[in-house]
């Protein structure tokens, strides 16, 4: 499993890879002022992006320590 942030830097480099955010954005047709507001930390990585990623979310809990 990897964070959010470790995504979010897959994305980045998948970006860069192809020359741009736009040209990702185009090619897996989601909106490029989302991709840009993903890769700025201002929204959250959500299902279709994770997907296009080959990721998806999945929810874990911790056990809280008890003193």
């Amino acid at each position: 499993m990897i964070t959010e942030d470790e995504l979010r830097e897959i994305l980045r480099q998948q970006c860069n890879e192809l020359g741009n955010a736009a040209i990702w954005s185009r090619n897996n047709k989601v909106s490029n002022s989302y991709i840009s507001d993903i890769l700025s930390g201002r929204r959250p990585i959500g299902k279709k992006v994770a997907s296009r990623l080959g990721m998806e979310a999945v929810k874990l809990y911790k056990k809280i320590n008890e003193d």
